[in-house]
């Protein structure tokens, strides 16, 4: 064998030799590097990926939190406004309501004037017997000319007749006149009626339904103060 060829293979000897020691090194190096450093990478990523889990949790608990507090807040605006909006109708609805109330009322004194504007001739008899038969312009005539001295004739009275349904009690005698004056006259002197003490007769104005009751709240509240 040449001395060329004995150098050539202690050459490659030596870099087989090289590269196992190498290798060597890298494996050491390779075991060390997963048992100290990859753990703590490893738990590096799982504490970055946990922690971003845990904050996409709480970001959509805040979202959700913030939505749930805002919608309430709506709600409540929308609540009050609702709540605000009824009131001003209600109270629009009362102030309409006492505005008709107000006109009916008008309208109804306006109707009562009316009404006893129509009766402005017309007088009451109460007291006087009730006939099967009967004339009520001769028992008027009749009745004036006796009682109060008064005399008229049948073209004083426009018309008379009885008011309200039969009963046992004689029903009053309404009488309308001509003119006004005669009414007037008749009015002034029925304080005679009660000459002799209390009269069975009496003779008022014909009033409208509303000026009747008013008379008779009139009445029986100062008969209760007298009484008293």
């Amino acid at each position: 064998m040449s001395r060329t060829s004995k150098n050539s293979n202690k050459n490659a000897t030596e870099e087989g030799e090289n590269l196992n020691n190498i290798w060597e090194k890298f494996e050491l190096k390779l075991n060390d590097w997963v048992t100290t450093t990859l753990p703590t990478i490893v738990s590096e990523v799982i504490k970055s990926i946990a922690g971003e889990a845990v904050k996409k949790h709480i970001d959509e608990y805040v979202s959700s939190t913030e939505l749930e507090k805002s919608l309430g807040e709506s709600i409540d605006f929308d609540s009050q406004q609702l709540h605000d909006e009824i009131k001003s109708i209600n109270t629009e609805l009362k102030t309409g309501l006492m505005e008709l109330k107000n006109e009916v009322n008008m309208l109804k004194n306006e109707n009562d004037n009316l009404e006893q504007y129509t009766k402005r001739c017309n007088i009451r008899i109460y007291g006087i017997p009730e006939a099967p038969t009967e004339s009520t312009d001769d028992i008027v005539i009749s009745f004036l000319q006796k009682e109060l001295g008064v005399t008229i004739s049948e073209v004083d009275i426009s018309r008379s007749h009885r008011v309200g349904k039969k009963s046992n009690i004689a029903r009053p005698i309404i009488i309308r006149f001509t003119k006004h004056n005669t009414k007037v006259m008749i009015l002034r002197k029925r304080h005679l009626l009660k000459r002799n003490g209390r009269s069975l007769y009496r003779i008022q104005e014909d009033l409208t339904q509303t000026r009747r009751q008013l008379l008779k709240y009139l009445h029986d509240n100062c008969n209760n103060k007298v009484e008293k």
